[in-house]
């Protein structure tokens, strides 16, 4: 998910952390603004006549005409795609920020690392703990910079686990309402369950909705973290 050139700086002090964490926000905003159903939110809004909140709720309400002209202002792909994305990149960002590890640990032959990889699975381990295990397990000497951290793997943490698991949705502050609209769209997008037709009942309307309530997330919650990253990583330094 990370680019290699940023992966060691998410576990770096200072502001090649911040840099990471700002980079995985700035993506997710990116990421948003690009999702279908959202960027024609006023089209189908003019198209409902009526708030979507109602509508989503009592659905035969609205002329089948109006519902099927509101189905091609989306695209089932690319909005689930754009969504899940962004909030990867969101979600691993916040965590980075508040000094999480966000790749998975190697279980390796070492007992303290299986240890730790039992824990991050249920729950968030630091980047302190992990470059504690680092050095007891590959001691290097002071003055050489790091440039890799063995027992980490490539692969990041599972969007599907950080949204169930109690301990990561705490430290991230997510509300319900958030992850009950956004697992399903996960749950869409891991089976490919998009191929559907109109015919099939797809609830659209309810799922604008969700859409909006998601974008107003990153709008409100993850933006502003990112805004402020950007003042720190770049304010004037003092000589």
């Amino acid at each position: 998910m990370l680019e290699k050139c940023i992966d060691i700086k998410c576990y770096e002090d200072g502001v090649e952390r911040l840099w990471a964490s700002f980079i995985l926000l700035d993506i997710a905003y990116d990421l948003i603004t690009k999702v279908p159903a959202l960027q024609n939110l006023d089209k189908i809004k003019e198209l409902a006549q009526h708030p979507i909140k109602e509508l989503a709720q009592h659905p035969a309400a609205l002329p089948v005409q109006q519902l099927h002209s509101i189905y091609l202002l989306t695209d089932a792909i690319l909005d689930a795609f754009c969504i899940v994305a962004s909030f990867e990149h969101a979600l691993k960002g916040l965590l980075v920020r508040q000094g999480i590890a966000i790749h998975e640990i190697e279980i390796g032959n070492n007992n303290e690392a299986k240890i730790l990889h039992k824990k991050q699975k249920n729950e968030p381990v630091t980047v302190a703990e992990v470059l504690t295990l680092e050095d007891q397990i590959y001691p290097q000497p002071v003055a050489q910079p790091r440039t890799k951290i063995n027992i980490l793997t490539k692969k990041t943490l599972n969007l599907s686990l950080i949204l169930k698991k109690t301990s990561y949705i705490t430290v991230l502050g997510l509300d319900q309402t958030i992850i009950d609209a956004l697992l399903p769209i996960v749950d869409r997008r891991n089976k490919l369950t998009h191929l559907f037709t109109l015919f099939f009942g797809y609830p659209i309307l309810k799922a604008v909705m969700e859409y909006e309530m998601l974008k107003d997330y990153i709008f409100q919650q993850v933006v502003p973290v990112r805004d402020e990253l950007a003042k720190q990583i770049w304010a004037p330094r003092k000589e």
